[in-house]
């Protein structure tokens, strides 16, 4: 990771990232660092205009999946009932483009990318080991299909970072997080940003 390059990296995404704040942006950089050793491959369901998956490329070296519709947002669901009212299907659409930009201005190893809905992605299409996963899917049904994918091949060691996991905003997060994980041995921790309107969620595999 040079500095120099890393810094630049960091300033362009809290400039342009909206509300990816300092705190998400060291909780990420911390967690990849702490399993750069492990066995494994990095994931990213729901890498948008592929900022965090920049910051995730340039941390380690290790190869990197992402997973999004290209199509915005899914269809609202019960569980997602109080969500602010703009994420609603079709939201935060962007094309491949960006995830092109972000990677060839710093350099970065190209990752794999995968269009596709969630609840369509087959268990082909990841990694047999999973060291590191970024879940930003923003509403219950796509952190549901999402954890259940990534859960089963994390590696021991191996650390699951959920965003918005708690905000009242996009209060399906937690709610998906905590059903799928409510009969295994770990739990969702909230993990702290600094941030008033900034909330993560980690799951460290026992």
């Amino acid at each position: 990771m040079q500095g120099k390059t890393y810094l630049e990296l960091t300033t362009e995404i809290i400039i342009n990232g909206g509300m990816l704040c300092a705190g998400r942006i060291a909780n990420i950089t911390h967690h990849v660092l702490q399993c750069a050793t492990l066995p494994g491959d990095m994931v990213e369901f729901g890498c948008h205009m592929g900022r965090t998956s920049a910051l995730m490329a340039h941390i380690v070296e290790k190869p990197l999946w992402l997973y999004d519709s290209f199509e915005g947002l899914p269809d609202r669901v019960p569980q997602d009932d109080g969500a602010l009212e703009h994420f609603k299907r079709g939201a935060l659409t962007v094309d491949e483009s960006h995830i092109q930009r972000w990677f060839k201005k710093y350099k970065l190893r190209e990752p794999r990318v995968y269009k596709s809905w969630f609840n369509r992605v087959h268990y082909s299409w990841l990694p047999e080991a999973i060291c590191f996963a970024h879940l930003d899917g923003d509403m219950y049904t796509s952190i549901h299909d999402s954890i259940r994918l990534v859960y089963p091949r994390l590696v021991k060691g191996g650390v699951c970072i959920i965003d918005d996991y708690g905000w009242e905003g996009l209060n399906g997060v937690k709610i998906a997080a905590d059903e799928y994980m409510a009969d295994k041995q770990e739990k969702v921790k909230p993990l702290n940003t600094g941030n008033p309107w900034g909330f993560h969620g980690i799951i460290v595999k026992i």
